[in-house]
């Protein structure tokens, strides 16, 4: 069974890698500008906390995690449904817009809607891990 830590920084690896694929995939487009900034603003997150934890013992990782500001703002991110507010705005910008370019949004809207589950689904375990009774810890 993993340690804590070694959990930890799997789920740090998760989150960093789905929102860099995220921040990729909405890199340029102008109406996915604000999904490109909170996808690059989950990965400044995660990566501070992979700095902060990085060096600490076993013993003293999830304490670490659970006083990080970093994942109090994950786990706002995670809370929010970001997916469906760019549903929403994507289909009011292309109310009239010919039948082809449907087609062309329901696509990246699939797309985007399954790398955010996946990224707010890595964000949800670290979250769970931290939520494990400090004095279980691994040493």
């Amino acid at each position: 069974m993993k340690t804590t830590k070694k959990r930890g920084k799997q789920l740090l690896r998760d989150i960093e890698g789905q929102a860099g694929e995220l921040a990729m995939l909405t890199d340029g487009l102008s109406l996915l500008s604000e999904l490109h900034t909170l996808a690059r603003r989950v990965l400044e997150l995660a990566n501070t906390l992979t700095l902060q934890t990085e060096d600490l013992k076993k013993k003293h990782y999830l304490s670490a995690l659970i006083s990080s500001e970093a994942l109090g703002e994950l786990a706002e991110i995670a809370d929010t449904d970001a997916a469906s507010q760019l549903e929403d705005r994507l289909f009011a910008a292309n109310a009239d817009s010919p039948v082809a370019s449907d087609r062309f949004f329901q696509e990246l809207l699939e797309k985007i809607d399954a790398r955010f589950a996946r990224l707010t689904d890595a964000i949800q375990d670290l979250l769970h891990l931290a939520e494990l009774d400090p004095d279980r810890e691994d040493d």
